[in-house]
């Protein structure tokens, strides 16, 4: 059960609070350099050049080397993956979704889209 986990996660955090990280797919690809960089701050490893040419060349699909990408291909444009499941998705199976899952939507802070037009609005996170 995830809310059980969540839990047992919460009660990690408070026995050993700085051995635990929480990083969201998400916000990975929304902003690959700025989480990359807390990951790094938080492991105390320092950012550098060839850090910030790997994030580039991972995130913008620099190494696509076709139009039909392999799907197991670490190189991708992010920002055309990010979004994805909304196109897969209509707002009424989101409702759904979001009903049964709200809680866990809750504690994990992702965005609740109470109306079809937020939903859509794609520069909504």
């Amino acid at each position: 059960n995830l809310k059980e986990n969540l839990q047992q996660v919460e009660i990690i955090k408070k026995q050993y609070p700085k051995r635990y990280l929480r990083v969201r797919y998400e916000d990975l690809t929304k902003d690959a350099e700025f989480t990359t960089r807390q990951i790094l701050s938080w492991i105390g490893v320092p950012y550098n050049i060839a850090i910030d040419a790997t994030i580039a060349a991972s995130t913008l699909g620099f190494a696509e080397t076709d139009t039909h990408q392999n799907m197991f291909s670490t190189f991708r444009d992010t920002s055309k993956h990010q979004n994805a499941w909304r196109k897969d998705l209509g707002f009424n199976e989101v409702l759904s979704i979001q009903e049964a899952c709200k809680d866990v939507m809750e504690d994990l802070r992702y965005r609740i889209y109470n109306t079809s037009i937020q939903y859509m609005n794609l520069n909504i996170h």
